[in-house]
């Protein structure tokens, strides 16, 4: 083989490889914004988190205080989760209520920048016990935000933008100024 040959097939193969792996990224976000979407529609049915008006357990209970106050709230994110990335530093902004715990599994270097870009009025927890308190919560997904009040779950939805999180803070609010409403009934809506 000359060298022109050589050259040739290189710049070639390089070229196939590029766009090899451009396909690949482009079938990886599809894939991404359909379940996006897919969950935002509603068309999963899978069961997550525990069910509304269903205590929090008691190990739950013992590390998070807040789910026991009149309104608590609980925000599950990953390190490797893209959107967790996404939505964290919008979290500045709000500043709505004090009772938020963040729990930020995984002890990567991702997983300490991520718990170190929330706001200073979300308590954040991280391994091992955040990692245990999802398990207990029964939530495996993220991002994911629950309201408890009173000790009982009584609201939950992805969150998929920083207002996400606004919104089941104002759905909590409501559930206490409506009358002849049950908390259920206002959580309900959220899901």
């Amino acid at each position: 083989m000359n060298p022109l040959e050589v050259i040739t097939i290189t710049i070639v193969s390089g070229w196939l490889l590029v766009l090899s792996v451009a396909t690949l990224v482009v079938i990886r976000q599809s894939a991404i914004l359909t379940v996006r979407l897919n969950r935002v529609k509603g068309n999963f049915t899978e069961k997550i988190g525990l069910d509304l008006g269903v205590a929090a357990p008691a190990s739950v209970a013992t590390l998070v205080p807040e789910v026991t106050r009149p309104r608590g709230y609980v925000v599950l994110t990953s390190s490797s989760c893209t959107a967790c990335h996404e939505l964290v530093p919008g979290l500045q902004a709000l500043r709505i209520e004090p009772n938020v715990v963040a729990l930020v599994p995984g002890s990567s270097h991702a997983a300490v920048q991520l718990a170190e870009q929330f706001p200073p009025w979300i308590r954040v927890i991280r391994d091992p016990e955040a990692s245990a308190i999802a398990q207990a919560l029964e939530v495996d997904r993220t991002p994911y935000g629950m309201e408890f009040q009173q000790g009982k779950m009584s609201a939950k939805v992805y969150l998929h933008k920083p207002a996400d999180l606004a919104e089941l803070f104002e759905s909590g609010k409501r559930a206490e100024t409506r009358r002849g409403m049950t908390q259920l009934e206002v959580a309900g809506r959220g899901n």
